[in-house]
């Protein structure tokens, strides 16, 4: 009887140190899921900022073709009616 007690004493000290394993993961796998969403954050605001510049880059590029192509009319018309 004493054999088995001393068993059982044995095993749920195992048990409690296998628990505070798994706990110990768990946080670390929590702090590293934080992390990762912080890290997916500031990539999707960095994404979205060189974003907004390439759109608003090809918007002025359109506008100075558009500008040019009235200039190359402009003188088109002048030189042809001249």
């Amino acid at each position: 009887m004493e054999e088995e007690l001393l068993a059982a004493e044995r095993l749920m000290s195992v048990y409690k140190e296998a628990s505070e394993d798994a706990e110990k993961h768990l946080s670390q796998m929590r702090m590293d899921f934080e992390e990762q969403a912080k890290l997916l954050d500031e990539s999707k605001d960095a994404y979205e900022a060189i974003r907004s510049q390439m759109e608003s880059q090809k918007e002025a590029y359109e506008q100075e073709i558009c500008l040019r192509e009235v200039r190359y009319g402009d003188v088109l018309s002048v030189w042809m009616y001249s």
